[in-house]
């Protein structure tokens, strides 16, 4: 295992430790885009969806095995179309799909806009029906830990 000791060894020369992908994910939880997504998980149990994938650890209702077998299956779809996006989950039959962004670009001109009147976002998709925009107060935050590239407005 000749990475694990060159690793070792660069920590041990610069004072630096690596951290292993289990320490950045648990703190991806608590920063900005993870922070997010968890708080959109939150919601969406207390509305009384069972998540059936979550990119955060931990945060599934459903084992990685159920839905591979039988619920995405059940849906139509591959376990790699589920496992793509940040939360799937579903309430009576019905899937609902999440995706968080963090774009600053976007979030900054909506917020902009948002002071000067009611704003329409317009993507380069056929139809728009079936799609919901939370910001933070949906989701039940009043501020988000700022990290790179996010910034709450």
């Amino acid at each position: 295992m000749g990475w694990k000791r060159d690793l070792k060894k660069y920590e041990d020369e610069t004072g630096i430790k690596v951290p292993s992908v289990w320490e950045i994910l648990s703190r991806a939880d608590k920063e900005g885009h993870g922070q997010l997504v968890k708080a959109c998980v939150e919601k969406l149990r207390a509305d009384g969806y069972r998540i059936l994938h979550c990119e955060l650890p931990n945060l599934s209702d459903v084992s990685e095995d159920e839905l591979r077998y039988k619920i995405a299956p059940k849906y139509g779809f591959s376990y790699g179309d589920m496992a793509r996006h940040d939360v799937v989950a579903d309430k009576n039959g019905k899937l609902l799909i999440v995706e968080v962004s963090t774009s600053d670009r976007i979030a900054k001109q909506v917020a902009e806009a948002k002071r000067k009147g009611k704003v329409i976002v317009v993507f380069p998709i056929s139809d728009a029906s079936n799609i919901e925009v939370w910001g933070l107060k949906e989701i039940g935050l009043k501020e988000a830990k700022k990290h790179r590239g996010l910034k709450m407005l």
